[in-house]
């Protein structure tokens, strides 16, 4: 079950996502008891120069999957209104046969929708001397809750199964991360409350976080 909420000022509901290309901007958000999650996002639209506000946000729900986007708002659109993604089996009764289901069949469906609609690239520039990607394959980057859990789709296409019950993406995600590992081991916040106040960690530290805030709730 999925629950859209707009609680205070800095809250609002959840909406659908457009395009504004690929620069630093957002900080994505998530938090799992284990059964719950509650995905968190900013507004911001930002490039070197520019912020924009958007009315229009990063989190969206498709079947069982949660979303959260960061980085490219074309890659969100295909997300949410055109990729086929595979139904997770019923039947997965722990996180590792979860992360190998990500792995198999739904970043392979990832990786064909991102081609088939114009969004995947090959890189073409080395981005360090001892790690070259030239010619890789290149996706984008976002946050999946599925059963429960979280997981974080690199642009390598890479699955990140995370050792914590929280992950952060964006810009401002080790503002966001700070803020997680101290709350969640010394306070008895809500999930939630964990997701905001990460959130407001990440926009006081960084230049391209920006409320207001979506939150989605995943039952």
């Amino acid at each position: 079950m999925v629950e859209l909420h707009a609680l205070r000022s800095g809250r609002v509901d959840v909406g659908h996502c457009v395009s504004h290309g690929r620069h630093a901007m957002t900080c994505i958000v998530g938090v799992t008891d284990g059964e719950r999650v509650v995905l968190g996002a900013d507004s911001a639209s930002a490039s070197q120069h520019d912020l924009y506000i958007r009315a229009t946000h990063k989190l969206f729900q498709r079947g069982q999957y949660g979303f959260g986007f960061t980085r490219s708002w074309r890659m969100g659109q295909i997300l949410e209104h055109v990729s086929e993604l595979p139904e997770p089996p019923e039947d997965i009764t722990c996180a590792r046969e979860l992360e190998h289901f990500m792995v198999a069949s739904f970043v392979p469906a990832i990786r064909e929708s991102f081609a088939a609609h114009g969004y995947a690239k090959s890189l073409t520039v080395a981005r360090s001397a001892d790690y070259t990607e030239v010619g890789q394959d290149a996706g984008g980057v976002f946050l999946v809750a599925l059963y429960g859990h979280l997981f974080e789709v690199r642009e390598d296409y890479q699955v990140v199964r995370p050792a914590t019950p929280y992950a952060a993406v964006g810009a401002g995600a080790i503002a966001a991360l700070g803020a997680l590992h101290a709350l969640h081991a010394h306070t008895e916040m809500s999930l939630f409350d964990l997701a905001e106040a990460a959130l407001e960690a990440s926009e006081m530290c960084s230049q391209y976080v920006r409320n207001p805030f979506c939150f989605l709730d995943l039952r």
